[in-house]
């Protein structure tokens, strides 16, 4: 049986763990929004989206600083980038929250695909079950098999009644 690397299994868990919270974010962010804002920058989520925004100019004073989470009063689907107080921001760089999950999910689901258990008395390479097989070879893709698990993963047969 194959070894899964700390490294790697560390990997496969950090991805799963990040895919669930991106994808409660994705089901929370219509309904709450979380965001900080500070002197010249500020970010947060909301509506699916991951967002940072900056000026060099700072932000119009009637926007509030520090840390705000609020519940909408109707689910929002995705906003816009928005300037603040009218006056212009100059980055705003947002990101819908589906994309950071395909990016982590798709490597993470075919990591853990990848590592899957074969249980003993099947096909290493194929998954193919081997019960009954003692032809040395996977009958399904060809792989050599070693003998002992062809010969161990055999049907036992009931010991023959020598008396007659």
């Amino acid at each position: 049986m194959r070894t899964i690397s700390r490294k790697r299994r560390f990997l496969k868990w950090a991805g799963l763990v990040a895919c669930v919270v991106l994808f409660l974010a994705m089901v929370i962010t219509p309904w709450w929004y979380c965001r900080y804002t500070g002197q010249n920058c500020g970010g947060g989520l909301g509506a699916g989206v991951a967002g940072f925004e900056y000026d060099s100019g700072g932000f119009h004073p009637s926007v509030p600083r520090g840390w705000e989470c609020r519940r909408r009063d109707r689910p929002t689907v995705f906003l816009l980038p928005e300037s603040q107080g009218g006056y212009p921001v100059w980055l705003i760089f947002e990101v819908p929250l589906w994309i950071p999950l395909v990016v982590i999910g798709v490597p993470t689901f075919l990591a853990w695909r990848r590592d899957r258990r074969i249980p003993p008395g099947y096909c290493a390479k194929c998954g193919y079950d081997l019960t009954g097989n003692v032809s040395g070879r996977c009958s399904e893709c060809g792989t050599p098999v070693p003998r002992q698990t062809a010969a161990s993963s055999a049907i036992p047969q009931p010991p023959e009644d020598e008396g007659g």
